[in-house]
């Protein structure tokens, strides 16, 4: 009885975890809603963006804002009417212009036609959005308008039509290879450096190089032959397993994977540890090879609340097997097929 309410008693624990997860992930951090404005001789789009408190959107093209057309008709050229930025000290110390609270920005268009005549206006709002603690993946709101060109309007001298640009062709590797080095050829070096920098490091780094007095610096291990590097960063490996996180575990992998004396022979054993730990390595690669292809959109990725809900549910998964609620084994696979030696190393790469 007492082992069935402990069981109840950490069920409710995880729906409360999780209800309360998925209502403040589900929290938007801001709203945008977009109006006509019916009053005006010209065409007046407002747009308001109402954030909550200690939420902010960067207001720099370089920082993903940006309200831009994709298509038009009946209309003069697009004129933006926006509020002053506010300065704010960024997540990595910088300051930045941003919006905060509630802000109204208008676009403003004359009509290019005959009273009467059909007008059209698509086009997007694109932000990004941050607090204090965490920067949400860039947001792009699409809207559309559409009406008659009424009497008393404001005209532009003649009708305009505008169509999205097509995309261009991208370059090949082999003509984008060659552009690099034709536009490398007109810069100059002012200064070089290798190893981690903290933030005040690099903006000193910076301030040097722009007034001449950076001196190049080459970190020591960047130095270093490539065998001695393979060396040293093996020796740090193996530093590595002497720490109270890893050394531990040593015994207990080596009896799962059946690495240990139950191996048969000490070649044997070799061979499944090696297997097991080229899994390991084959499968941490991959994953950083994804981060550095990908860049920052691995980060929006992590920054995006759907993400982390997924990851906090895996989490309660598996805490829930800790604790023998559920039961996950997956040592039934590292058998293989009718227990041979050789699918039994195939299954333990793939377990790895």
């Amino acid at each position: 009885m007492q082992k069935n309410s402990m069981k109840i008693l950490i069920y409710l624990i995880c729906l409360l975890s999780l209800s309360g997860l998925l209502q403040s992930q589900n929290t938007p951090p801001l709203t945008v809603a977009l109006r006509q404005q019916q009053t005006e001789p010209l065409l007046v789009i407002e747009v308001q963006i109402k954030m909550t408190p200690q939420v902010h959107i960067y207001t720099s093209p370089g920082r993903f804002f940006a309200i831009e057309e994709s298509a038009s008709s009946g209309l003069g050229k697009m004129q933006l009417e926006l509020p002053a930025p506010e300065k704010c000290q960024d997540i990595d110390g910088t300051i930045v212009d941003t919006y905060s609270g509630t802000k109204t920005l208008r676009i403003k268009r004359a009509y290019a036609g005959k009273v009467g005549t059909r007008w059209s206006f698509s086009g997007y709002i694109q932000y990004q959005a941050c607090d204090a603690a965490v920067c949400y993946p860039p947001t792009k709101k699409e809207f559309s308008f559409h009406g008659l060109i009424p009497a008393g309007a404001r005209t532009s001298v003649a009708t305009t039509t505008t169509t999205p640009s097509p995309t261009k062709k991208p370059k090949t590797v082999a003509a984008a290879s060659g552009q690099w080095q034709k536009d490398a050829a007109h810069f100059t070096i002012a200064g070089s450096g290798s190893g981690y920098m903290n933030s005040a490091k690099f903006l000193e780094f910076l301030d040097k190089a722009e007034s001449g007095k950076a001196q190049s610096s080459v970190d020591s291990l960047a130095s270093q032959a490539i065998w001695a590097v393979i060396a040293i960063v093996l020796f740090g490996g193996l530093m590595l397993n002497l720490t109270p996180c890893v050394l531990p575990i040593i015994p207990i992998n080596l009896a799962i994977i059946g690495a240990g004396a139950q191996a048969g022979s000490r070649l044997r054993g070799f061979l499944l540890g090696g297997i097991y730990g080229l899994g390991m390595a084959l499968a941490y690669g991959i994953l950083g090879v994804v981060v550095v292809l990908t860049g920052s959109t691995f980060g929006a990725l992590n920054a995006s609340p759907w993400f982390n809900l997924a990851i906090a549910v895996l989490f309660v998964v598996l805490a829930l097997g800790m604790f023998d609620i559920i039961q996950i084994d997956f040592s039934k696979w590292r058998k293989g097929k009718k227990g041979t030696k050789r699918a039994a190393s195939s299954s333990l790469f793939l377990w790895a």
